[in-house]
């Protein structure tokens, strides 16, 4: 795995949220998203808190949201802040402290 730094994060437009779950006991966010150009990406966030998770699945409409923006950014105290909006579906958002990827 490769680490990312947050400026470089992003934008995610126009990508499928695939799954996300919890590994290394909880401590450790794992996102996949298939790009709308490209193969699918498994981002792995350490230390995750403050985890926001608002998803609504539409009417007669596609399960997994479709991203309208996504990125990070580094804070003051060093953590980083990750959102990835989905528009009229929600959002995730959380702190973590580093963003790394398969595949990069």
């Amino acid at each position: 795995m490769s680490s990312i730094a947050p400026e470089t994060f992003g934008p995610l437009c126009d990508a499928t949220l695939m799954s996300f779950g919890w590994e290394q006991d909880g401590r450790d966010l794992v996102i996949r998203i298939e790009l709308a150009e490209g193969p699918m990406r498994r981002f792995t966030f350490s230390w995750v808190n403050h985890l926001l998770v608002s998803i609504a699945q539409p009417d007669n409409g596609p399960s997994q949201p479709f991203s309208w923006e996504g990125g990070a950014e580094r804070l003051s105290d060093g953590r980083v802040r990750v959102l990835l909006d989905f528009a009229s579906q929600g959002e995730i958002s959380f702190l973590c402290d580093e963003i790394t990827a398969d595949g990069t």
